[in-house]
């Protein structure tokens, strides 16, 4: 009998332990959610935080307040150069777009530091992205 109960701790631990090792912020679809960011004004732009891609795809949902069609620019953040200019993406509310970030992974870490921008003129306060690689 104490056998049994070692043995049945002992695969319940195992089981556990790979429940835990599966991708835990990966979707059925195989997207992993980097996060998201509201967008701050800053004078002319509005932008995010900055997300890091390991290269490929990412898809961006943008969440406004607005109905308003907004065309949200992706950039690469380089602290070293100037900042590298990737795709605009035009996003109403609950939309989604997936743009290509493999040609700017770059640096010591090989991946992209990406952030959204748009013209502070249609800033309506509220938006936000939602990041997934």
């Amino acid at each position: 009998m104490k056998i049994r109960k070692a043995l049945a701790a002992t695969f319940g631990t195992l089981a556990m332990s790979l429940i835990s090792i599966s991708p835990a912020s990966a979707d059925s679809s195989g997207w992993q959610n980097l996060g998201n960011s509201n967008f701050h004004s800053c004078g002319t732009y509005c932008h995010t935080d900055v997300f890091s891609s390991g290269g490929g795809y990412v898809r961006t949902y943008l969440y406004t307040p607005s109905s308003n069609i907004k065309s949200v620019q992706v950039w690469e953040y380089d602290p070293d150069n100037a900042d590298d200019f990737i795709i605009t993406l035009d996003l109403a509310d609950y939309w989604y777009k997936d743009c290509y970030v493999g040609n700017f992974t770059d640096g010591s870490n090989g991946e992209a530091e990406i952030y959204y921008r748009y013209s502070d003129s249609v800033f309506t306060g509220g938006d936000f992205v939602q990041v997934y690689d």
